[in-house]
């Protein structure tokens, strides 16, 4: 019989032990209370701002992969993006997800290279963005933080830039001898669509992520309020884009566990006792998993909606 892997199994006990940690450490009864006093209008309130802001890093994504394509065909990238949605429920972090949408978009598109370069680019742009907001939230709570917290944003701003140059250098300069033949065709398709993705795709691009970031923000904040959470706008624009960055760390299934431990040890800083923060983050993931089900709905009558041979020359 042959074993299920190990990675996902690992991961998934990862997710288990931390959230079974939390909930041993916390005071149950503080944490009921927090959890019981976020209204259903509002849980529902965030979910619809949730898939709508969505909607919008879809048109963001389909920007950048569909730069030099011919026609309209966002309803196809509205579909893979929703897969991808759906699938970072089950994979480690959500770089898993853009795998599996730029897998359902490169279905329906020739220029599958251009898929790669515009997802890459398109993820190098959403962690530009939060780190963006990390350094805002940073300077305007500056008095509050100490030397490690600045330690940290310094670590986390050195891994998202060495990304960034990571890419540029591999696209920019000559590859060298020793990469695989493959390597080197699809690092040279992907140099062409680089070359091809205008600077104001990528300016609408940065404006949408700025966009879509400052929703999910501004939707955690009201939730965190709910919870009991009393924080400033500079606290949650440190706090909770830094704790999504440290979600993205392929140890848990999904981000999950870390992700609220992330914010409970980030929003300690702000003197946020740590129910009200697990309980603020318990209620988002809730709101993710809503989210990424009805991904998975609305890939399926997205499919549905498709006739044989119309993929890619549908109009939005």
């Amino acid at each position: 019989m042959k074993l299920p892997p190990r990675g996902p199994l690992l991961r998934l006990l990862a997710s288990a032990v931390i959230l079974a940690a939390l909930f041993a450490y916390l005071p149950r009864a503080e944490l009921r209370v927090a959890l019981s006093t976020v209204p259903l209008w509002l849980w529902t309130a965030c979910l619809a701002a949730f898939i709508a802001a969505h909607c919008v890093g879809a048109y963001k994504w389909h920007l950048l992969i569909d730069a030099h394509a011919a026609g309209n065909r966002y309803r196809e990238t509205l579909r893979a993006y929703f897969a991808g949605l759906f699938a970072n429920l089950f994979l480690p972090s959500v770089a898993g997800g853009d795998v599996v949408r730029a897998g359902v978009a490169m279905r329906s598109r020739e220029a599958k290279q251009a898929v790669v370069f515009g997802s890459v680019l398109d993820r190098l742009i959403d962690t530009g963005v939060l780190l963006g907001f990390v350094l805002t939230g940073a300077a305007a709570s500056h008095a509050t933080l100490t030397r490690a917290d600045a330690a940290i944003v310094a670590v986390t701003a050195l891994a998202v830039c060495g990304a960034a140059l990571a890419v540029a250098v591999l696209l920019a300069f000559p590859a060298p001898g020793w990469l695989p033949d493959r390597v080197v065709k699809v690092r040279g398709a992907m140099r062409a669509a680089a070359a091809s993705t205008s600077a104001s795709r990528i300016t609408t691009a940065v404006a949408l992520s700025c966009l879509v970031q400052g929703v999910f923000v501004f939707l955690n904040a009201n939730l965190g309020a709910a919870c009991g959470i009393d924080l400033d706008a500079g606290g949650w624009l440190f706090a909770w884009p830094l704790a999504k960055l440290a979600a993205m760390v392929p140890v848990s299934m999904g981000g999950i566990g870390v992700r609220e431990a992330a914010f409970a040890a980030l929003l300690a800083r702000f003197g946020i006792a740590p129910a009200p923060a697990v309980a603020a983050g318990l209620v988002w993931e809730t709101v993710l998993i809503a989210g990424a089900a009805c991904g998975a709905v609305f890939y399926l009558s997205l499919r549905r909606g498709v006739a044989p041979g119309d993929a890619g020359v549908e109009r939005a």
